[in-house]
């Protein structure tokens, strides 16, 4: 049985999923820079030249491939390039790239990455290229012109390595001419070669840049520049396969080759401290950061010495920078911890709904459960709200029995009792609770995490929300599967910040008058401060309960932030335009609020006058 052996060249300074078996063999690319322990073999060692690494880039691996292991075949991929074994076509973009998110099993079994098909497909050819690229599709017309117009790339170092060809080997100018004259090209350093080939075609390659080095005076080069070797290794592999074709001797073939967007490791979160630790998750976009930072200042204000907090924040795509600014809030506290969760990769294959002023961040707390085993329980907090009391005592909340702890929706609460006859049918209908007034607000919630995940897993829950298309997303679909199961808390721990005599507010006084009472007596003393709405305080300045906001906010890097937000977007929102926080969502303009307040005194609530307007308006908009 022949011996196949692909290596995938992987980064030292990422941690990335690992595709290992007898076939595919992970390879720290320069390794000789590594100052960490690893168990994934480098290439500094025996014959090597892993210190070439910023210049040879994963030749370096190829090198060391060739100089230290024998095989009847050698193969070469990237830490997130792979080739594909599968017998079906895959679709790929004008670069014969399949672009894929996620480096999982699923993608594996779709690339038939198993040892089976790899050996199957590998011993019927002498040499298998990446699949080739026609740049005429990208409106490139030839490889040489492709090496011309590269960023940070000099065209007189490849004149120069065809110079070196012509002299050392031209019996391969002719193989040279036709490669860079055409429109065919092939990428990555990436091939799967028969041992006699790839032994002559590493003597020739490694010859040729040597000689190269030798001329070329690359001091002065930029990061990119310096790894014009790398470049020029991608031609020079075009020009031998060429020159293989020619000779009509040898069975070559392509293969399609995948790129992984995203190939992180998805590590088993663990409590940071180990005394006192208290959990405390939050999700966030990129823009919504800044409201976050406020959140967490106002944790950290109202904290005690005695307890340890432990801040995880779940993103897909928050900016290092930005990251470096939250952590700047915690950095003078040695007990605050803030960990960034990229949790892109659980929702890649859902259709989530997203409504008005709620983004897909929203479902991310489906997903605790599963992502937080080592935990018991955790709190989870919105990022639109301000604490004003130590946090511990919420997750000090005894949860035996019980799924989770929330506040009653008190809006959601008018809603259904006579504000809206349509909410209210979709209360009865939809979700069918026992008590449709008891519904929770998961703005503000204890998660007993092991009492939750052994009811339901989160890809359940996620199905569940995506199946059940719900009003209010995720929230919805907590109230129907955690009802019985939950412990309702004071409402001073989720205090609605809306405007008492605003429209929110006027919909919660619709509500049961126990539960109405109940949140105005929250009111008094609230230990939370959400601004649940899509009125938030950071539109408005003025706003009733702002100054909440904003006092913490200046506390925090962001305060310049977000006033340079209000003044370049004031003029939009004056306009009653979208504001966008970047799904196109449009908070309630000033127009909005001052039109608002003569619509109520020419058309009181519960008048006949208002819902024949109402119907003629929402006819007019389109609405049903």
């Amino acid at each position: 049985m022949k011996t196949i052996k692909i290596f995938s060249t992987q980064r030292i300074d990422k941690k990335s999923v690992i595709i290992e078996n007898n076939i595919i063999t992970p390879i720290r690319c320069g390794a000789i820079y590594d100052k960490n322990k690893s168990d994934i073999q480098g290439d500094n060692t025996g014959d090597n030249i892993s210190e070439k690494r910023n210049s040879y880039c994963e030749l370096t691996t190829q090198y060391w491939a060739w100089k230290n292991v024998e095989a009847d075949y050698y193969g070469f991929c990237h830490y997130r390039r792979y080739f594909s074994f599968n017998d079906n076509r895959l679709d790929a973009d004008d670069w014969s790239t399949v672009c894929m998110d996620f480096l999982d099993q699923k993608a594996i079994d779709k690339l038939c990455l198993d040892e089976e098909s790899i050996y199957n497909k590998v011993t019927n050819y002498d040499v298998l290229a990446y699949e080739h690229v026609d740049l005429k599709k990208v409106g490139i017309k030839s490889v040489y012109e492709q090496y011309k117009t590269g960023p940070k790339l000099y065209i007189k170092d490849l004149d120069c390595l065809l110079e070196i060809i012509g002299h050392k080997y031209p019996e391969f100018s002719d193989a040279a001419k036709e490669y860079m004259n055409g429109t065919t090209c092939y990428l990555c350093n990436m091939f799967i070669m028969r041992k006699d080939l790839f032994k002559d075609y590493c003597k020739w390659l490694f010859d040729i840049l040597k000689e190269f080095e030798q001329k070329v005076d690359m001091s002065y080069y930029s990061i990119e520049g310096l790894r014009t070797p790398g470049h020029l290794g991608e031609r020079l592999f075009g020009i031998y396969y060429t020159y293989l074709k020619k000779q009509n001797k040898y069975k070559t073939g392509e293969l399609q080759v995948a790129t992984f967007a995203d190939v992180s490791i998805s590590e088993e979160l663990e409590p940071v401290f180990k005394n006192n630790n208290i959990p405390i998750v939050m999700s966030s976009s990129e823009y919504f950061m800044p409201y976050c930072g406020a959140t967490i200042k106002s944790i950290v204000e109202h904290s005690t010495n005695e307890n340890n907090y432990d801040i995880i924040i779940l993103e897909k795509g928050v900016q290092d920078k930005t990251k470096n600014l939250i952590k700047k809030i915690i950095q003078a506290h040695n007990n605050f911890s803030i960990r960034f969760v990229n949790v892109s990769r659980w929702f890649s294959s859902y259709n989530l709904l997203e409504i008005r002023h709620i983004s897909v961040e929203t479902y991310f707390r489906l997903i605790i459960p599963e992502l937080m085993t080592k935990f018991d329980k955790t709190i989870y907090l919105d990022g639109d709200l301000i604490v004003k009391t130590d946090i511990a005592e919420l997750y000090n909340t005894d949860l035996k029995d019980y799924y989770l702890g929330g506040v009653v929706d008190i809006v959601g609460a008018g809603l259904v009792n006579g504000f809206d006859d349509n909410a209210k049918e979709y209360c009865i209908q939809k979700l069918r609770l026992k008590n449709r007034f008891m519904q929770f607000n998961a703005g503000v919630l204890v998660i007993n995490i092991a009492e939750l995940k052994e009811a339901y897993t989160s890809k359940y829950m996620l199905e569940f929300a995506q199946k059940g298309q719900f009003t209010f997303q995720d929230q919805d679909a907590l109230n129907i599967l955690c009802e019985g199961k939950i412990k309702w808390l004071d409402p001073s721990w989720n205090f609605f910040a809306d405007e008492v005599n605003g429209y929110r507010g006027y919909v919660a006084s619709f509500a049961p008058k126990d539960l109405y009472n109940a949140y105005r007596e929250a009111g008094k003393e609230p230990k939370i401060f959400h601004f649940a709405g899509a009125e938030k305080p950071w539109f408005d300045p003025l706003y009733e309960y702002a100054d909440e906001f904003w006092g913490t906010l200046k506390e925090t890097p962001f305060y310049e932030i977000v006033t340079h937000r209000r003044i370049v977007e004031n003029g939009w929102w004056i306009a009653n335009q979208a504001i966008t926080n970047g799904k196109g969502n449009k908070p309630q303009s000033l127009i909005k609020r001052v039109v608002r307040k003569f619509e109520n005194r020419l058309l009181p609530q519960n008048t006949k006058r208002r819902k024949v307007i109402g119907k003629i308006y929402y006819k007019l908009r389109g609405w049903n």
